[in-house]
């Protein structure tokens, strides 16, 4: 009797979704990547830098970072969110691994709300993950 309790109510409980979601982008990075996927790496950085304090005297060495990215690993695939860390309820730091069909580049972006939208504040790309990810990211 006690087993057939057991196995009822088993069968009855409901199950967990046990399925591990990404993280949530802020809209800032997650505009930027898409934009990456739809137009390239120009379309990527002007949604990047709108709105930011990040000169856009930068975009041109960025831009021509990217080029150089594509040239040894190809077109952008898509892209994996690691981790988004608050630094408090107006700071995001967001962990993303860029895909290419030859490779993948390791990235964070600093995004800031500081009214009603999301911006970013500051980025860096880098092929060498312990360049990006914190070293709590890299053990095993």
């Amino acid at each position: 009797m006690r087993s057939s309790i057991l196995i009822l109510s088993i069968l009855l409980t409901p199950q967990l979704n046990l399925t591990a979601q990404a993280p949530q982008l802020p809209p800032a990075v997650s505009a930027g990547l898409e934009a990456y996927k739809q137009g390239g790496a120009s379309a990527a950085l002007a949604t990047w830098l709108k709105g930011s304090a990040i000169p856009q005297e930068t975009s041109p060495a960025t831009r021509a970072a990217f080029e150089q990215i594509e040239g040894a690993y190809g077109h952008f695939t898509g892209y994996d969110v690691l981790r988004v860390v608050p630094f408090g309820p107006h700071v995001l730091r967001s962990y993303v691994v860029i895909l290419y069909e030859r490779g993948a580049v390791y990235a964070w972006f600093d995004s800031y709300k500081g009214g009603e939208h999301w911006i970013l504040t500051q980025f860096l790309f880098n092929t060498k993950p312990d360049v990006i990810l914190p070293p709590s990211m890299l053990a095993p």
